[in-house]
């Protein structure tokens, strides 16, 4: 199946996930705590494992350069929600061959294609790229680069993982569905829809 601008006839709408309710937006929020300590942990062991030396340092900032660390955090965490943003954007597009909606809604920003309606299996991908992407390319440079950059990596890879939390629990809700489902993401909110014979 391709992505659709209609919805074909024989489909309907199954049920709505508003991630811009507080109730599940607090729940994801507090999800992300405990998951930014197990994917710090992770990514700290992936970089002592990586780079042996690196474990020998504590990880860790230290006097002066405490500030100057949180100042290159900031900005890391920064580029890192852009670059997770971009990476849903650049599914979106290869999936639609359109270019898909950016913006901020509160404190968050989003990346979102309403105009389409998205077979479940090609959605995975969109859900779960920055997850990966970001991860991956964190674990690549850690191999690399010096040892007072690995810190950095490390931090920003977690936030970046445990920042998808909403994206993971679509992607866990929208696998109960049958491979032949569609999602519409509107950057807050996501609608799968079923064939009439397909509800689960």
């Amino acid at each position: 199946m391709k992505p659709v601008h209609d919805l074909p006839e024989h489909y309907h709408p199954h049920y709505r996930l508003d991630l811009s309710k507080k109730g599940p937006a607090l729940l994801l929020n507090l999800a992300a705590l405990p998951l930014l300590l197990l994917f710090y942990w992770l990514f700290q062991l992936a970089a002592a494992s990586l780079r042996p030396a690196y474990a020998l340092t504590g990880g860790t900032f230290t006097g002066a350069d405490a500030i100057q660390g949180l100042l290159i955090l900031i900005a890391a965490y920064c580029v890192m929600i852009i670059a997770h943003e971009l990476i849903h954007g650049l599914f979106f597009w290869l999936f639609t061959q359109e270019r898909p909606l950016f913006g901020f809604k509160g404190l968050y920003a989003y990346a979102a294609a309403p105009r389409w309606h998205i077979p479940r299996s090609q959605y995975v991908f969109v859900g779960l790229g920055p997850f990966v992407l970001i991860s991956l390319l964190a674990l690549l440079l850690i191999a690399f680069v010096p040892i007072a950059v690995i810190h950095y990596l490390v931090i920003t890879a977690a936030l970046n993982a445990s920042g998808a939390v909403g994206d993971l629990f679509v992607v866990a809700w929208i696998l109960r569905y049958p491979p032949e489902a569609l999602v519409r993401d509107s950057g807050d909110a996501f609608e799968v829809f079923v064939a009439s014979e397909a509800a689960p």
